[in-house]
């Protein structure tokens, strides 16, 4: 509340946006003070000529007349130069301070403002204005910043007035952000909590999701095999489409259990020397019969010799998942080559298919989890696998990668460090595996 009726206070704004305007004449009015109002620097000093006011208060961005114009014919007006200037502004670069020094303003406040620290810079203002009447002195300063001459003709209380509200709201924000990276810790503790939640759930309904399931793969099996009978083509037919959708979501099962592991930091990694040249075979000769099914040719390209130091079991679910996810994409007749060859540090291994290859736009969604590409949601699959071959390259210290065009192809391939092998590698030539 405003402690100077009797010496008959008037607050001028000078202000374009009326609802601001209005905002800011209902606080002052509120605490005790008289208030003129005015849309434009030129409509202001046209006010403040006809009868001034004990302290001006003025936006910064007007039309027709600016807040540091209307500022600096304020302070060369011999009857209004006297009267302290606060200027709302964003402060957003350092030009803001050096124009107010240049135009003569007494204060700074940044929008948008506090009210509460309005009110206090407003009563600091009015209690020193005696003092600092007094105490005036003409002066001129030169100046060159960014480029520029500036003459500060501010005298040195006013200066040392603008410095101090400008280092005040520095001050400001500094708690604010200090507050709001306070909100920012409480709430990445309650994310983490309902990550960590998240996982233990699916790591938990994956194994007890895996016993009935079992027990339904096991009786299918037995009676597929006829050990309970013989069965009739259409209930061998049935008892078929049982069985491979029980592995189905044995799969996916397996894939959301790798996942939650990954992601809550508890899979193991056991690292144990591997030769890369085996490793291609094995898993070509495992996914031959599902090529074969769809005539599409496999090739590869490894030199004999070749080792890196990774989890044997891991390294051959990321190059099963993803020669499984080129066989599956790649149309009737088409090819998937693996190649594998020596970097400065690391061993790179791609997976080159021909087919229909993936969007730029989608090269770095298809890597989330659950994410398929549009043209391959038709498709089986669980959209998991090459979220988990990522984070199982990622936790051995390598990198995964993808190289793709629309309509012509993809590469997948994954970099590990290097393992110096005894003796040097051979090369093998690419040949079509048998």
């Amino acid at each position: 509340m405003s402690t100077y009726e009797d010496e008959k206070v008037i607050i001028l704004i000078a202000e374009d946006s009326p609802t601001q305007a209005e905002e800011l004449k209902f606080l002052l009015e509120e605490n005790g003070y008289r208030v003129a109002a005015a849309p434009n620097g030129r409509e202001a000093l046209a006010s403040a000529r006809k009868e001034a006011p004990t302290l001006i208060i003025s936006d910064v961005v007007m039309p027709e007349m600016d807040g540091f114009e209307f500022c600096r014919e304020i302070k060369a007006d011999k009857a209004l130069q006297t009267i302290p200037v606060l200027l709302l502004t964003s402060l957003a670069s350092p030009n803001d301070v050096i124009q107010g020094l240049e135009s003569g303003a007494d204060f700074f406040l940044r929008k948008p403002y506090d009210e509460r620290h309005l009110l206090s810079r407003i009563d600091y203002v009015l209690s020193n204005r005696t003092l600092q009447a007094g105490a005036r002195a003409r002066g001129e300063l030169e100046i060159v910043f960014a480029g520029q001459r500036h003459s500060i003709r501010s005298e040195r209380q006013q200066i040392l007035d603008l410095l101090i509200s400008t280092y005040e709201e520095a001050v400001r924000i500094n708690e604010e952000l200090i507050e709001a990276n306070k909100e920012l810790e409480v709430q990445n503790r309650e994310i983490e909590r309902s990550s960590r939640f998240k996982d233990e759930f699916l790591s938990t309904m994956s194994h007890e999701l895996r016993t009935p399931l079992n027990a339904v793969l096991g009786f299918s099996e037995l009676l597929a095999d006829s050990v309970y009978g013989p069965l009739s083509d259409r209930q061998r037919k049935y008892v078929e489409k049982i069985h491979n959708a029980g592995l189905h979501l044995l799969r996916l099962i397996n894939d959301v259990l790798d996942l939650s592991r990954i992601e809550a930091g508890y899979l193991n990694i056991v690292l144990a020397s591997v030769a890369l040249d085996a490793l291609v075979n094995d898993v070509l000769s495992l996914l031959k019969p599902l090529a074969d099914k769809k005539g599409i040719t496999l090739s590869a390209s490894c030199p004999v010799g070749l080792v890196v130091h990774a989890d044997p079991t891991r390294l051959q679910q990321i190059l099963t998942n993803l020669v499984g996810n080129a066989i599956k994409f790649t149309p009737d007749g088409g090819q998937v080559d693996v190649a594998v060859h020596r970097q400065e540090e690391s061993i790179r291994t791609e997976v080159r298919d021909t087919g229909p290859g993936i969007p730029a736009a989608e090269q770095k969604l298809i890597f989330e989890s659950f994410y398929r590409a549009g043209q391959l949601r038709d498709r089986e699959g669980t959209g998991l696998g090459l979220a988990i071959a990522k984070k199982l390259v990622e936790a051995h210290r390598g990198e995964f990668g993808l190289e793709s065009e629309a309509g012509k192809g993809s590469c997948f391939y994954f970099s590990l460090p290097v393992e110096i092998p005894s003796q040097p590698a051979a090369t093998m030539s690419a040949n079509p595996i048998q």
